[in-house]
């Protein structure tokens, strides 16, 4: 089983409560890692207009839940979105001869007032907290809805791992532009939203992780395909003053990385490079950011499967921390191949390092040099 390919697709509108949303996105990515391994991930929707990479993939993906509300039926992209499906779901069935249905998942996220469902859009599949829906359940700080919502998440995690064993066939560009949305406003352009680019979707495998007290020899990494290195040109007018100080931003588990990556720009002239531990025991990752960033001009976070999981963060602070403000002083850089949190997946520059080979060394030095702001990409951007 390819654990790179992404399980599901949460098909939503971000006008529905965007922390929620993001929210139940997490917590279903998680039980289904604790169910079938820790390389499953799940693609969040939310994109602003149908001509948005969720059209690649919605193509592809075999699981989609639909998180029905008023919003998402007069959303263009939620529409386009049903529409692929749906018509994946036709075409396979007529091929296969034996029902795909189970591929999609329709919840009730917010009540629907009567006529706003479609006549061809069938109901939620059930009344989630007294036709109430998940939104409100997420709300609820009774027990009862807090073991209903998690029973919930049981339960779809379950739902999805027999759907996906239907594999449903993937779509094509040429299908995707037959495809005709049943629902939403008659053209993007009604809703004024902007649109956004198309991204490249990479393909991991699975790596050996890097563990305490290694070095960046000893460890040996996955099937990531390797991009063409992209080196910003450095010169001697284009560097940052000589006073220009380095932090370096990690947790314990990757002390040796720190330790390397702290020589490496010290060899390369650097006024000072600072290493700041996050002690996740005490602060919060926005509060070990903010401390680094005060050190030092260049904030360099190490990111790596003990860094994502050394203490409960919620999707919404690490989209603020690393593409809200200030973010462009920040320099993250992964060493292993751990899904990242759902809100900073895409839309972030992430420098790889797949070991200690000069050309990396580089790209490091280089990042590190640029006096460039790093503006975030959009959401969809693409890794490199």
């Amino acid at each position: 089983m390819d654990r790179s390919v992404n399980y599901f697709y949460t098909s939503c509108t971000r006008g529905d409560g965007w922390p929620d949303i993001t929210r139940f996105h997490a917590d279903l990515e998680y039980r289904l890692r604790v169910k079938e391994g820790r390389w499953v991930s799940g693609d969040l929707g939310g994109s602003t207009t149908a001509d948005s990479p969720a059209a690649e993939a919605i193509a592809e993906v075999g699981v989609m839940i639909a998180l029905y509300s008023p919003h998402f039926f007069t959303s263009p992209t939620c529409a386009f979105e049903w529409a692929v499906f749906q018509a994946r779901i036709r075409r396979s069935e007529l091929l296969a001869r034996h029902d795909m249905s189970r591929c999609l998942i329709t919840l009730l996220w917010k009540p629907v007032p009567e006529g706003t469902r479609p006549p061809s859009v069938p109901a939620p599949e059930e009344a989630v907290h007294d036709g109430l829906g998940l939104a409100a359940l997420m709300q609820s700080d009774t027990p009862e809805s807090y073991d209903s919502y998690f029973h919930l998440i049981g339960r779809l995690a379950e739902r999805i791992t027999e759907a996906r064993r239907t594999e449903l066939p993937p779509f094509t560009t040429t299908d995707l532009a037959d495809v005709q949305p049943e629902f939403g406003p008659a053209s993007p352009g009604e809703t004024g939203e902007p649109s956004l680019p198309r991204r490249r979707t990479l393909r991991v495998g699975s790596p050996d992780a890097a563990q305490p007290g290694s070095t960046p020899q000893d460890v040996g990494f996955g099937s990531l395909p390797r991009l063409a290195p992209v080196d910003p040109p450095v010169t001697a007018g284009s560097a940052f003053p000589t006073t220009l100080t380095v932090a370096v931003n990690y947790v314990g588990a990757d002390q040796a990385w720190a330790d390397w990556i702290s020589s490496l720009l010290g060899e390369d002239g650097h006024a000072e490079v600072r290493q700041v531990r996050w002690e996740a025991g005490d602060e919060s990752l926005g509060e070990s950011v903010a401390r680094a960033r005060s050190a030092a001009h260049r904030v360099v976070v190490i990111f790596s499967r003990s860094y994502f999981a050394a203490r409960a963060t919620e999707p919404l602070e690490w989209e603020d921390v690393f593409t809200g403000r200030d973010s462009e002083r920040l320099i993250p850089v992964q060493i292993d191949e751990e899904p990242r949190p759902v809100l900073v997946r895409r839309g972030l520059r992430v420098l790889r390092l797949h070991g200690s080979a000069d050309d990396e060394v580089r790209r490091l030095r280089a990042e590190v040099r640029d006096p460039s702001p790093r503006v975030p990409l959009p959401r969809e951007g693409e890794l490199w």
